[in-house]
């Protein structure tokens, strides 16, 4: 994974000084940002996690995807409904670190980006 070579960096640190977080466009050169889209679109190997409330749900997408059809829209439309009257979140995630650690999936492509 390369750095895009024409970040500003002088004017990324000064943001950062003034601002106390930066975001910065294009962070990867545009060669490794494709390699990285590639390997998260092939990897498998994602947990669902949501709330409801105030505590965390984790899900592996196998368990999810094993779900019927209304399960599913029940599920989703729990959601919707807690978003639109309190705060809300749902994403993949993947715990890389822990799995090169553990050596899970050793050799998967995607634990490159850890080292």
């Amino acid at each position: 994974m390369d750095i895009n070579p024409k970040i500003d960096l002088s004017g990324a640190a000064t943001t950062l000084a003034s601002r106390g977080r930066v975001q910065i466009p294009d962070f990867l050169s545009p060669e490794s940002a494709e390699t990285l889209h590639d390997l998260l679109q092939q990897h498998e190997d994602w947990y669902l996690s949501y709330n409801e409330g105030p505590d965390n749900f984790e899900t592996s997408e196998a368990e999810f995807a094993a779900l019927t059809i209304e399960q599913k829209h029940r599920f989703t439309a729990g959601v919707y409904r807690r978003a639109r009257s309190g705060f809300q979140y749902l994403f993949k995630q993947y715990y890389i670190s822990q799995a090169v650690a553990s050596g899970e999936n050793q050799g998967h492509p995607i634990h490159t980006v850890h080292n």
